[in-house]
């Protein structure tokens, strides 16, 4: 079996990477695992005739096909291999080679005996068999991705094997197996035997049994993308969502229920497609990379067959009544926000498509309730907090473009639901301002599905690890930036986007203020659309409202000039015998204002780190003045997350090699680094003693070597200010280097990463400046 699925996997992966059609002898190898495909959790059975020649083994000796020598086997040796058979009801020839392969990895794995090692290659061959089975739905072609095949032969062959394994109830089988091939019914069956060894066996166990149930609902999703999945697999999908969905004990949705989620929103999207629909708009995901329908378009990647139909007959209302009733009844799911998630795709589908579909008016009030319901079980926030933040939407292409999909179909096609929700924020943060003002308690049932709506977005844009550029959906002027659809109108979905973006920066609350930068930062991710952003903010200066850069810049300047250490002094009351004010009395800028500061500065840095024009157009503003808002704060008796902000900030314009040389300067003037007066220690050493060691977490210091870094680096390369070289290197190697083995740190990550880090300086500086017995 090991083997078997070996052979498989190596076939498909030179399939895959080669140029050349498929041979008979690659045909002949994944025909020949039919059957395991439609199976993958199940195997082929036990037989008498082996178990009476395996218990002889010790006397007579064994011997097969793949055991071309005949053997004699120890009674330990062939009562292991019944174990194993037994445990799996496997048949026991496979069960004897998953033990010989068990016995040759021993040298490898010397925890382990043969036994738990033939467990774990039991496990490891059924992953072999369920990654092929996604890679043969990886070479399907179809409506949403190109196949991963180039040859044409090659594609009709892997087509007509998933073509036939459908037609044989594939897909109803997967999810059979999804709900029966259960992580803790494996578990439970291999602790009963005593089929577990130690943590890193169960370990490597644990995640090929979730990698097994990964590949094999991967299948269902990559099929789903590009055919149009039947009734039977759609209310399949849905009735596994409803009762055997799990979330992983971190909180996060597990890979196999997202999955079936992404399959249940493209297949919902293709059931209620019209193929070659010309009266539809142009889709404004469609990339110069990736095509890509959208619920404006269907634009299939190759022509359609001579069976395409484009009348309305093509979509089944037997399938709409069966998913509106499945979704509109009170049946509880094991995950209600679940539901809440496959309510809302539905009802944006049906207002997308009521144009098409049969008797499409009588669907309005399902619509309106499916949203509403939706909303009221706090889909947004489970979307942030459960879906979101899982890794698949970091690694997954088609997931995150369905979900982006998803997310702006919300806003063009349910723009009453979201003014809805927009005017309830407001008057939760009237309720809020109120019981503040009163000092009462906040009530438990504050609405709060707009803030979570503004958070998801920007989670969801703010890392775009695949350069698919989605979050320039948002800004009509990236395209014309990026040079994309320059020759074209923006699309009325653009448009919505635009003024979505523009009228939720409107005649903002205070409640609201740091939930729309948040999001503005999400949105800002790339180049084109991080500028875009700074021309939003710095046009806004007519309107006067405090999201315009005018109004930001102020303020900064207002705080620095409100804060510094001479100001305070000059505030504070006289004290007898010329007595130093305390602590408690200096004034500090409110909890509430640094958080809105935070979220201005992050705002800042993403746009300066992704768009060098904004960059220098931050930078060189006569009335912004960036440099002694930033620096002249960073001397001023304030938080330490606020000053790890700006540090922040302030590491993104070092980009730019010539400002970097200005901050050099600035460094220099100021002595930032430099010991305070009757003392050795810099103020920012003191701080890091004074509140990080406390606590054990070092933001302030990361962000501070964040910082250096850059302005350390291009220094070196010009002319040297020793002097404030000098104080860096002191504050580098007393106060950062030879305090690490003495300081308690609860990320051990945090402490590698600070560790390198300084000895990466280190070097560099003594290459360049200083011999040993100085830097000693």
């Amino acid at each position: 079996m090991f083997d078997t699925f070996n052979s498989l996997f190596d076939t498909l992966r030179s399939l895959l990477t080669s140029n050349e059609a498929i041979d008979v002898e690659k045909i002949e190898t994944i025909t020949s695992n039919k059957s395991n495909f439609l199976s993958i959790t199940s195997n082929s059975p036990q037989n008498v005739a082996q178990r009476n020649a395996l218990s002889r083994a010790d006397i007579d000796g064994i011997q097969f096909d793949t055991l071309t020598d005949r053997r004699k086997l120890p009674r330990l040796f062939i009562d292991e291999c019944f174990a194993i058979s037994d445990l799996f009801q496997l048949n026991e020839y496979d069960s004897l080679l998953l033990l010989i392969e068990g016995e040759s990895l021993q040298s490898s794995y010397p925890d382990c005996t043969r036994g738990l090692l033939a467990v774990q290659l039991y496990y490891e061959s059924k992953e072999r068999l369920a990654a092929c089975l996604a890679y043969l739905m990886g070479c399907l072609t179809g409506r949403t991705f190109q196949s991963l095949l180039k040859i044409s032969k090659s594609i009709e062959f892997c087509t007509s094997i998933i073509n036939e394994l459908v037609e044989k109830k594939l897909i109803e089988n997967i999810i059979e197996q999804l709900i029966t091939f259960q992580i803790r019914n494996e578990e439970q069956r291999l602790y009963s035997k005593a089929g577990l060894g130690n943590v890193k066996h169960r370990r490597r166990v644990q995640d090929s049994i979730k990698h097994i149930r990964s590949f094999q609902a991967k299948s269902i999703f990559l099929y789903s993308c590009q055919i149009r999945l039947t009734q039977s697999h759609i209310l399949s999908i849905i009735n596994y969502l409803a009762k055997y969905s799990t979330i992983q004990d971190d909180g996060i949705i597990d890979e196999s229920t997202l999955y079936l989620l992404g399959a249940f929103l493209y297949g919902i999207t293709l059931a209620l497609t019209i193929p070659n629909d010309a009266s539809i708009g142009s889709s404004s995901i469609i990339t110069a990379k990736h095509q890509q329908f959208s619920l404006q378009e269907d634009q299939p990647l190759s022509s359609l067959g001579d069976d395409t139909t484009t009348s309305p007959s093509s979509i089944d209302p037997a399938l709409i009544i069966a998913i509106r009733d499945i979704l509109s009844n009170d049946e509880r799911w094991i995950i209600p926000e679940l539901k809440a998630v496959c309510q809302l795709a539905w009802a944006i589908i049906l207002r997308a498509r009521s144009h098409t579909l049969p008797d499409g008016h009588i669907y309005s009030e399902d619509i309106e309730a499916l949203a509403d319901i939706a909303v009221e079980a706090h889909v947004f926030a489970f979307l942030s907090e459960t879906v979101i933040k899982s890794s698949l939407i970091q690694q997954e292409e088609f997931l995150i473009r369905r979900f982006h999909m998803l997310f702006v179909d919300f806003i063009y096609y349910l723009p009453f639901k979201l003014k809805e929700l927009r005017v309830q924020a407001e008057d939760t943060a009237r309720m809020i301002e109120d019981c503040e003002r009163a000092r009462k308690p906040l009530p438990d049932n504050l609405q709060r599905d707009y803030e979570y709506f503004l958070e998801l977005l920007s989670t969801f844009y703010a890392n775009d690890h695949m350069n698919l550029h989605l979050s320039e959906e948002f800004w009509i002027a990236a395209d014309a930036l990026a040079g994309h659809r320059m020759m074209q109108s923006p699309t009325q979905q653009q448009v919505a986007l635009a003024n979505f973006v523009e009228s939720a920066g409107g005649t903002l609350s205070a409640y609201l203020y740091c939930h729309y930068i948040h999001m503005l930062a999400g949105i800002s991710s790339t180049q084109s659309s991080a500028h875009a952003c700074f021309e939003l903010l710095r046009f806004a200066k007519d309107t006067g409202g405090p999201t315009c850069w005018n109004r930001i810049f102020q303020a900064f300047l207002l705080y620095r000039n409100t804060y510094r250490p001479d100001t305070l002094l000059n505030q504070q009351p006289q004290t007898s015998f010329g007595a130093s004010p305390s602590t408690s009395a200096i004034k500090t800028i409110a909890p509430k204002e640094v958080t809105a500061l935070i979220a201005v500065l992050n705002l800042i840095e993403v746009i300066a780190a992704q768009d060098e024009v904004s960059r220098i157009g931050f930078f060189e503003h006569p009335q912004w003045q960036i440099t002694g808002a930033f620096f002249g704060l960073l001397s001023c008796r304030i938080s330490l997350d606020l000053k790890a902000a700006l540090f922040n900030t302030l590491s993104a314009f070092t980009k730019t090699p010539e400002i970097a040389m200005h901050f050099w300067k600035i460094i220099g003037e100021i002595d930032l680094f430099a010991p305070m007066e009757n003392s050795d220690m810099p103020a920012i050493a003191y701080e890091i003693e004074e509140f990080e060691v406390p606590t054990q977490k070092y933001t302030f210091l990361k962000s501070c070597l964040k910082f250096l870094q850059p302005i350390i680096e291009q220094q070196l390369k010009t002319d040297i200010d020793m002097r404030s070289l000098g104080h860096c290197v002191v504050f580098l190697v007393n106060h950062v280097l030879l305090k690490i083995p003495t300081r308690t740190f609860k990320s051990i990550q945090e402490k590698v990463i600070t560790s390198i880090f300084i000895f990466n300086q280190k070097h560099h500086v003594q290459l360049l400046c200083f011999d040993n017995d100085i830097l000693r």
